[in-house]
Protein backbone atom coordinates (compact mmCIF):
# COMPACT_ATOMS: atom_id res chain seq x y z
CA UNK A 1 0.00 0.00 0.00
CA UNK A 2 1.49 3.18 -0.99
CA UNK A 3 2.20 5.76 1.72
CA UNK A 4 -0.15 8.69 2.99
CA UNK A 5 1.37 12.18 2.35
CA UNK A 6 0.84 14.22 5.40
CA UNK A 7 -0.12 17.93 5.77
CA UNK A 8 -0.98 19.94 8.76
CA UNK A 9 -4.88 20.66 8.74
CA UNK A 10 -5.21 17.08 7.27
CA UNK A 11 -8.69 15.68 8.90
CA UNK A 12 -8.71 12.07 9.21
CA UNK A 13 -10.92 8.80 10.28
CA UNK A 14 -9.36 7.31 13.45
CA UNK A 15 -10.54 3.48 12.87
CA UNK A 16 -10.12 0.41 14.34
CA UNK A 17 -6.80 -0.90 13.29
CA UNK A 18 -4.60 -4.15 13.45
CA UNK A 19 -1.00 -3.85 14.99
CA UNK A 20 1.46 -6.11 15.81
CA UNK A 21 -1.21 -8.94 15.29
CA UNK A 22 -3.40 -6.80 18.09
CA UNK A 23 -6.82 -5.38 17.29
CA UNK A 24 -7.05 -1.63 18.40
CA UNK A 25 -10.96 -0.86 18.80
CA UNK A 26 -12.94 2.60 19.28
CA UNK A 27 -16.28 1.88 21.23
CA UNK A 28 -17.41 5.39 18.73
CA UNK A 29 -16.46 6.55 15.25
CA UNK A 30 -13.62 9.70 15.54
CA UNK A 31 -12.38 12.35 13.72
CA UNK A 32 -8.71 13.50 14.06
CA UNK A 33 -6.76 16.98 13.08
CA UNK A 34 -3.12 16.87 12.15
CA UNK A 35 -2.07 20.24 13.70
CA UNK A 36 1.83 19.74 14.48
CA UNK A 37 4.52 17.59 11.99
CA UNK A 38 7.54 17.84 13.91
CA UNK A 39 10.66 17.81 12.01
CA UNK A 40 12.43 18.26 15.19
CA UNK A 41 11.14 14.98 16.61
CA UNK A 42 11.18 12.60 13.89
CA UNK A 43 7.97 10.47 12.76
CA UNK A 44 5.56 12.62 15.37
CA UNK A 45 2.51 14.36 14.95
CA UNK A 46 0.40 16.57 17.00
CA UNK A 47 -3.42 16.02 16.73
CA UNK A 48 -6.43 16.74 17.79
CA UNK A 49 -9.70 15.00 18.50
CA UNK A 50 -13.31 15.56 17.47
CA UNK A 51 -15.27 16.68 19.90
CA UNK A 52 -18.58 14.78 18.54
CA UNK A 53 -19.06 11.16 18.20
CA UNK A 54 -19.75 9.87 14.64
CA UNK A 55 -22.23 7.06 13.44
CA UNK A 56 -21.04 7.23 10.09
CA UNK A 57 -17.96 9.06 8.18
CA UNK A 58 -19.00 12.50 7.66
CA UNK A 59 -19.53 13.97 3.99
CA UNK A 60 -18.31 17.33 4.77
CA UNK A 61 -15.30 18.06 7.43
CA UNK A 62 -15.57 21.83 7.35
CA UNK A 63 -17.66 22.41 10.56
CA UNK A 64 -16.20 19.01 12.86
CA UNK A 65 -14.94 21.12 16.35
CA UNK A 66 -11.96 19.70 18.14
CA UNK A 67 -10.80 18.99 21.16
CA UNK A 68 -8.47 21.53 22.92
CA UNK A 69 -5.99 18.77 23.75
CA UNK A 70 -3.12 17.40 21.89
CA UNK A 71 -2.35 14.11 21.85
CA UNK A 72 1.39 13.64 20.07
CA UNK A 73 2.37 9.93 18.65
CA UNK A 74 3.79 8.15 15.82
CA UNK A 75 2.43 9.17 12.24
CA UNK A 76 2.52 5.30 11.51
CA UNK A 77 -0.79 4.65 11.29
CA UNK A 78 -1.79 7.64 8.80
CA UNK A 79 1.45 6.91 6.56
CA UNK A 80 0.30 3.23 6.05
CA UNK A 81 -3.37 4.29 5.39
CA UNK A 82 -4.94 2.39 8.48
CA UNK A 83 -5.99 5.87 9.42
CA UNK A 84 -7.50 7.86 6.32
CA UNK A 85 -7.10 11.27 5.34
CA UNK A 86 -10.81 12.54 4.57
CA UNK A 87 -10.61 15.89 4.50
CA UNK A 88 -8.58 19.36 5.68
CA UNK A 89 -9.08 22.32 7.60
CA UNK A 90 -6.97 25.18 8.27
CA UNK A 91 -5.23 24.86 11.53
CA UNK A 92 -5.79 28.34 13.46
CA UNK A 93 -2.88 30.71 15.26
CA UNK A 94 -5.31 29.44 18.67
CA UNK A 95 -4.65 26.07 17.67
CA UNK A 96 -0.96 26.63 17.00
CA UNK A 97 -0.72 27.59 20.43
CA UNK A 98 -2.30 24.21 22.13
CA UNK A 99 1.70 22.85 21.06
CA UNK A 100 2.42 24.91 23.73
CA UNK A 101 4.48 22.39 25.94
CA UNK A 102 8.02 21.55 27.87
CA UNK A 103 10.27 18.71 26.20
CA UNK A 104 12.31 18.47 28.97
CA UNK A 105 12.77 21.62 30.27
CA UNK A 106 12.75 23.39 27.08
CA UNK A 107 9.57 25.39 25.98
CA UNK A 108 8.39 24.72 22.86
CA UNK A 109 5.69 26.02 20.41
CA UNK A 110 5.40 23.75 17.20
CA UNK A 111 9.24 23.49 16.73
CA UNK A 112 10.19 26.56 17.96
CA UNK A 113 12.33 26.58 21.02
CA UNK A 114 10.92 30.06 22.84
CA UNK A 115 13.50 29.39 26.43
CA UNK A 116 14.54 27.36 29.11
CA UNK A 117 11.76 27.07 31.80
CA UNK A 118 13.16 27.74 35.43
CA UNK A 119 12.89 24.54 37.61
CA UNK A 120 10.23 27.00 39.87
CA UNK A 121 8.56 27.05 36.87
CA UNK A 122 8.20 23.67 35.32
CA UNK A 123 4.46 23.19 36.63
CA UNK A 124 2.85 25.86 34.70
CA UNK A 125 3.19 24.24 31.07
CA UNK A 126 1.68 20.97 29.80
CA UNK A 127 4.63 17.94 29.03
CA UNK A 128 5.18 16.91 25.33
CA UNK A 129 3.85 13.05 26.53
CA UNK A 130 4.42 10.89 23.05
CA UNK A 131 1.78 8.14 23.22
CA UNK A 132 1.92 4.46 21.76
CA UNK A 133 -0.82 3.59 20.03
CA UNK A 134 -2.46 1.07 22.58
CA UNK A 135 -2.79 4.54 24.92
CA UNK A 136 -4.15 6.43 22.14
CA UNK A 137 -7.00 3.76 22.12
CA UNK A 138 -7.40 3.91 25.47
CA UNK A 139 -7.52 7.74 25.86
CA UNK A 140 -10.05 7.93 22.91
CA UNK A 141 -12.63 4.98 24.12
CA UNK A 142 -12.49 6.80 28.43
CA UNK A 143 -14.06 9.98 26.43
Amino acid sequence: MPKQKLNVGDIFLISDVILNNEPLKLETLKIGKIIYISESFKKIIGFLVSQDNFEQVPNDVIDIEFSDTVLYTSNQLLLDGQWKVIGKQNVSPREEDLTLRLVSNRLYRLDDELEIVPTKDLKKYRKQLIDGFVLIYQKLNEN
